[in-house]
C-alpha cells in the first residue's frame, strides 16, 4: 500500500501504516532526558507552561526514542506536566539512532524559532480575547508585553530601506535583525532615529547602521574609562 492515494473520498495516504505516528500514554516516570539537551527553561517559563497544560491540557506528545524512553523533544513540557502533577503524558516513540534523534533535538527547537508575530492580527486576537474575559496570562505573554500589544500601532517607515539600494549592489549592505523584547523595540528604534538624523554623510543608505555603530563606539569608550 506504499504511496496509495484514494482521491476519490480526498484521503490521502502515504507509507505503510507502521509509518504512522502512534500516541501512547506513559508515566512520565519511566521517560529519561536526553544528557546533553541544550534547551533550557526558566522559572517564570516553566511556571508559564505548567498553567497552559492545566488549562489546555497536554496537547502536543513528547517525542520519544523507542527502546530506551530517552527523550528527543519535549523536556520542558515533561517538567510542566510533572509539575501539575500528571500521572501519564502522551509520548509518540520513533525509531531514530542517537545520531538523529540528537540531530532533531536541535532542529525541533531551532526551526521553531523561524516563525515570527504578525503584530497586528496578534493585537485584534488579544483584544478579541480580552473582551470574551478570557484570562490573558494563559497566552504566554508577560504584563507588560500585554500592555504594549493590546495598544500595538504600526510603526512608522524605517529611516533606510531596501527599495534605497537600487543604485548600489547588494554586495555592499547587508540585512541585520535583532531580536528584541516587544517593550524595547519602540525605544531602540526612536532612539536610533535620533542619532541617525546626526549622520554627516546625507546620501547614507543605511543610517541606521551609521546610528548602531555610533551606540557600539560609545559603549567601547565607556567600558574602556571603566578600566
Amino acid at each position: 500500500f506504499r504511496g496509495w492515494v484514494i482521491r476519490r473520498a480526498k484521503v490521502i495516504f502515504v507509507g505503510s501504516k507502521k509509518d504512522r505516528l502512534r500516541i501512547e500514554y506513559v508515566s512520565p516516570d519511566v521517560l529519561r532526558p536526553f544528557e546533553g539537551n541544550p534547551r533550557t527553561i526558566s522559572e517564570r517559563g516553566l511556571e508559564k507552561l505548567q498553567r497552559s497544560v492545566e488549562e489546555f491540557g497536554f496537547t502536543n506528545p513528547i517525542l520519544v526514542q523507542r527502546g530506551t524512553n530517552m527523550i528527543i523533544a519535549g523536556h520542558q513540557r515533561l517538567k510542566a506536566a510533572k509539575a501539575a502533577g500528571l500521572t501519564e503524558v502522551p509520548v509518540v516513540y520513533l525509531d531514530m539512532d542517537d545520531t538523529t534523534a540528537k540531530a532533531y533535538n536541535i532542529a525541533d527547537n531551532r526551526l521553531a524559532e523561524e516563525a515570527d508575530w504578525d503584530f497586528g492580527p496578534l493585537s485584534d486576537l488579544l483584544a478579541e480575547l480580552k473582551e470574551d474575559k478570557f484570562d490573558l496570562s494563559l497566552v504566554g505573554f508577560d504584563e507588560h508585553e500585554l500592555d504594549h500589544l493590546l495598544n500595538w500601532e504600526p510603526p512608522e517607515a524605517e529611516m533606510g530601506s531596501l527599495a534605497d539600494l537600487s543604485d548600489i549592489g547588494e554586495k555592499d549592505v547587508e540585512r541585520l535583525t535583532l531580536i528584541v523584547h516587544i517593550g524595547q523595540a519602540e525605544e531602540f528604534r526612536r532612539k536610533l532615529k535620533e542619532i541617525a538624523k546626526q549622520n554627516p554623510d546625507e546620501n547614507d543608505v543605511a543610517p541606521m547602521g551609521w546610528a548602531l555603530e555610533q551606540v557600539l563606539a560609545a559603549y567601547e569608550r565607556f567600558s574602556s574609562s571603566k578600566h
